[in-house]
Order: structure tokens, then sequence, then C-alpha cells
């Protein structure tokens, strides 16, 4: 019988997004699988505060579970995803102070906040939130899951993360 090592690591999105940048973690040739909806709920519930579940990763840093969330933290990071109608007006709405507090010093934070209180459509990319959101956004935390195992362990490994 074979033993899985492991180590938890933390890191934060913004180091996420310098590794894929750098491709110390490679998403080609992975494509989401998530449809717009899926995106933009991921993406509102981070600025909500909810945590990025666990990433898995082995030890030559390939993604073994949460592509989805890493593409789609990627894509929103570089103002490569578009939050819109229901979504973009739950971000606004649970951080209005944000909003508010910033709309004196931004343009366009000022009329998004405008925008949102005349029941408006509101379309938001990561460059468009406050700069406390992005900032918040960037520190949150990412737990990793770094698995250390055998070639011949691979389809052992590949099952265990399809189950759970």
């Amino acid at each position: 019988m074979s033993v899985i090592n492991f180590e938890y690591s933390q890191i934060t999105t913004d180091i996420l997004v310098s590794y894929i940048k750098n491709e110390y973690i490679e998403l080609n040739p992975f494509k989401c699988t998530w449809n717009k909806e899926q995106k933009e709920s991921f993406i509102k519930n981070l600025c909500l505060g909810f945590p990025v579940t666990n990433i898995v990763l082995d030890k030559q840093n390939n993604i073994l579970k949460g592509k989805n969330k890493i593409i789609t933290l990627y894509e929103f990071l570089n103002d490569d995803l578009l939050i819109k109608n229901d979504q973009a007006r739950e971000i606004v709405k649970n951080n209005i102070n944000y909003f508010t507090k910033e709309s004196f010093n931004r343009t366009l934070i000022s009329i998004l906040t405008r925008d949102y209180l005349k029941h408006k459509k509101i379309e938001l990319v990561f460059s468009s939130l406050p700069n406390i959101l992005q900032e918040k956004l960037k520190n949150s935390i990412i737990n990793i899951t770094i698995l250390n195992f055998r070639k011949e362990d691979k389809s052992l490994v590949e099952n265990y993360i399809n189950e759970y």
C-alpha cells in the first residue's frame, strides 16, 4: 500500500495570479467549465468575504482541484471578467460603504454608486472596484494542499480528487 504525503500552504489571490503570470502554475491547457453565472457568483461571494475553498496541487504545481476557481480569479483580477446585473448589484449593496467613501475621489466609483442608488444597470470589473475592496480581494487567503505521490499512484489520487 502506498502512502500519499501532503502539506498545507496558504497564499493570497494576488500571489496566485503572479504565479500564473510567471508560469509557476500553468493554466494551459485548462478551460473553465463554469458558465458566466457561476463565475459571477464566485466573485460575488469573494466580495462578500467568503473564503476560497481548498485548491489542490501536486509537487510540480499541476492543478488537481480548483481549476475553475483559479481561472475565474485570474480572469477577474486581470479585468477579463465582467460582473453584471444582480451579482454586480449585490457586490455594490454589500460594500456600499467602500463605494460611497471612494466616490468623492474616483469618477467611475461615483457613477457606479449613483447608478446603484437609482436602480440602473451596473457592470463591474476588478479595476472599477473601490481600492479598499480591491486590496481585500488581492489579500484574500487561499488554502492550498500540495500532494506528493508516486506516478503509479496517480489514478488513486485522481479518484480521491474526483470523489471529494
